[in-house]
Parts: structure tokens; sequence; C-alpha cells
């Protein structure tokens, strides 16, 4: 009666531009077989509670593998991999794209299974609801498995975003629900009130400039416990691995090509063809290479 409980995986075949690692793959397979680790040395199946890939373009057949790859490593220890989409498994992060999608392979992948079939008998007799994003699920469940952007109780939420939900609304939404996990919010946290709970593991990586000091971690959850025990196991991932050296050098690119764009502007000479004035002030000007291919990339999408 023992759970891994992760989320956000984000599994890509392109490192991200805050990421130094020499082999971005072997870095997500390292965090991977951390988790096996755990497992195994538990006894404890693993949820992942959706984003498992980061985008349709960037999950290749090597990306997918990784995925089987663990799944197979954890029935060698009779344990199994239960799994939720979350908006970034599907494509246009649309439910009706599901037949599609990567996700959709793993569902038909050897000891890979969804969470919303596991019976109460799994939970101490516990009723569960799980849904993948894009799904209504069950509102009468004592414990919720949901890909939703669920921030800290105390935590400021933007004001042009009225996706967001706090714990406590949750916990109105899902009124009989004792326990609550979330996927989506990429920063872990625990939030408790009387006799209910909400685990949110946040992202198996550092995978952003802003998350420098932040420590990944899963949670083991052992629903045998009468308190509902658990704790953190943390995933290596090494701080000097990431930088945030991109951001000064996108930023300085920016502003190169608001000036360009500034200097089209003024130019008198200028006709009512806005891609013929990109051009020929492109040749009039000395511009890095860099803001070309930029200016080229943006016009494409014109």
């Amino acid at each position: 009666m023992k759970y891994i409980i992760t989320a956000d995986w984000h599994l890509r075949s392109q490192k991200p531009r805050c990421r130094l690692d020499e082999d971005w793959i072997e870095t997500q397979r390292t965090a991977l077989n951390s988790i096996v680790m755990y497992a195994a040395e538990n006894k404890a199946d693993v949820f992942c509670i959706g984003d498992i890939f980061h985008s349709t373009n960037e999950t290749t057949n090597e990306v997918i593998g990784l995925v089987q790859e663990f799944a197979l490593m954890l029935s060698d220890s009779d344990l199994s991999l239960y799994i939720l989409a979350g908006n970034h498994d599907l494509p246009q992060h649309n439910i009706d794209n599901m037949n599609r999608s990567a996700f959709n392979i793993l569902l038909n992948s050897k000891n890979i299974y969804y969470i919303g079939h596991l019976t109460p008998k799994a939970f101490n007799n516990y009723k569960v609801s799980a849904a993948n994003f894009g799904e209504s699920d069950s509102g009468d469940a004592d414990i919720i498995f949901k890909h939703i952007l669920c921030f800290p109780e105390n935590m400021k939420i933007p004001i042009f975003n009225n996706k967001i939900v706090r714990p406590s609304e949750l916990f109105q939404m899902y009124a009989n629900a004792k326990y609550i996990f979330t996927g989506d919010y990429h920063r872990q946290f625990v939030y408790k009130n009387k006799n209910k709970m909400l685990f949110n593991p946040g992202c198996l990586l550092r995978q952003a400039a802003d998350m420098i000091d932040y420590e990944p971690s899963v949670f083991l959850i052992d629903f045998d416990e009468p308190d509902f025990g658990y704790r953190i196991c943390p995933i290596p991932d090494k701080e000097k691995m990431v930088t945030d050296v991109y951001l000064e050098n996108e930023k300085e690119r920016n502003f190169r090509i608001e000036a360009f764009i500034e200097r089209i502007k003024d130019n008198k000479e200028a006709s009512f063809d806005f891609i013929e004035n990109v051009h020929a002030m492109m040749k009039k000007n000395d511009i890095s290479k860099d803001v070309k291919n930029t200016i080229y990339e943006l016009m494409e999408n014109i």
C-alpha cells in the first residue's frame, strides 16, 4: 500500500535553454532511474499525474522509449506505472486528440496503466477519482488525482490567470475528498487542513532559469499508516547544470530587434509593404546573423 507520486516530467528530445548538460536524454534517464530505485526499495507502484511529455514536437521515439524502459524496469520488481494525461501530453492541449498522442502510445505499452482504472481495493477501500486533462471527474470520491494548476495557499496568483486554484478551493469543489494529488504546478508543496491533505509533487527536473534554487523530488505515500504517512524523496539534479545567461542574451537580442523596427518606422523611403521594408533595412544596416535569423522566423508567421 505504498505509492510513489510524481508529475510534470516534461520529457523532451531538445535540451531546455537553461540546461548545460552534455547529454540531456541521459540526464532525464538518470532522474527516472532514481524513481525506480525508490519504488523498488519500498515496493511502491509509481503514479505520474500528467505532463509526462513536454510537447508534441519534442516527443520523439527515443523520448517515448524512456518511459517504456522505465515501466519495464518497474516490472522487474513486480511494480507498475500509472499515468494521467496532462495538457502538454495532448496535441493542441485538447483531449479530443488523445488517439494521436504519444500518451496513447504509452497506454498501449507494457506495464503502463491509466490511474482511473484502479479499484478502491488498491487504496484501502477509499473511493478514487481520476481524469485526464479536459475530462470531467467524479465529485464524491475520497481520493482525487487531477492535473490542474494549483498554487500554494499563501502564494499570489497572477490577476490575468483565472484558471489557477488554491488547495482550499479544490476541497470546496470536492467536498468528500480526504486526499487530493495535483500536477501542473512545478514546485513541490503539501497542504494540510484538519484531516484533509493535498500533495503537489512538482517537476522532475529544473527546466527553467528561475528554478535554480529548486530541489526536485517525489512523494512516497504509505496508505497503511493511520495518519497517512509520507516522505519526500529527492531527485538528483545538479544546480551547476542550470544557467540564466541566455536571458541576458535574449534581452539584448530583443533590444536590437526593437531598435531595428524603430529604424523602419523612421525610414522616409519605406513602402507600404512591411516585409519589403524589412528586407530593405536589413540590406542597409549592419545586423548580426542571430537577429536576422530571429526576424526571418518572425516574418514566416506574418
